[in-house]
């Protein structure tokens, strides 16, 4: 296969009580009624963590507070469908503060919190390997 070009996404594991923040998605062309976290696409210049933390606000507001944010991963996949190669990096935190909503309605459903031991199904591809990797301290996946 060859691929057009590559790309980088970024996931968020964000975590409170034991509890991870999930949405459904709604984009038709991409993971549609799958529950996922914050994330997004890599901007050209754009730090890694700036990334993750913009991607947040962008979807869940601007007021939310974590700490101990850290990559978790890497998704290394290349999908023979598609003629884009995508490395997915899989950060975790934790909530301390702010209010969530919703801010792409048209992206996602409102955003829950979902106990890591009773996860929704099904889950987005990258999110359930973002969430292995959490718990299993696995850092690398190549697909």
């Amino acid at each position: 296969m060859h691929y057009d070009n590559i790309k980088v996404g970024l996931g968020l594991v964000l975590l409170k009580d034991g509890k991870v923040l999930l949405s459904q998605r709604r984009v038709a062309s991409n993971g549609f009624g799958e529950y996922g976290g914050p994330g997004g696409a890599l901007s050209p210049g754009e730090s890694l963590t700036k990334s993750v933390l913009r991607e947040l606000a962008e979807e869940c507001g601007s007021g939310i507070v974590v700490n101990n944010l850290r990559m978790i991963c890497t998704i290394n996949y290349r999908n023979g469908q598609s003629p884009t190669h995508w490395v997915g990096i899989g950060f975790c935190a934790d909530y301390v503060s702010g209010e969530v909503v919703s801010v792409e309605p048209e992206k996602h459903t409102d955003w829950e919190w979902h106990p890591l031991d009773g996860l929704p199904d099904p889950l987005y591809w990258p999110m359930a390997r973002y969430i292995e990797a959490y718990k299993t301290k696995q850092t690398l996946f190549e697909l």
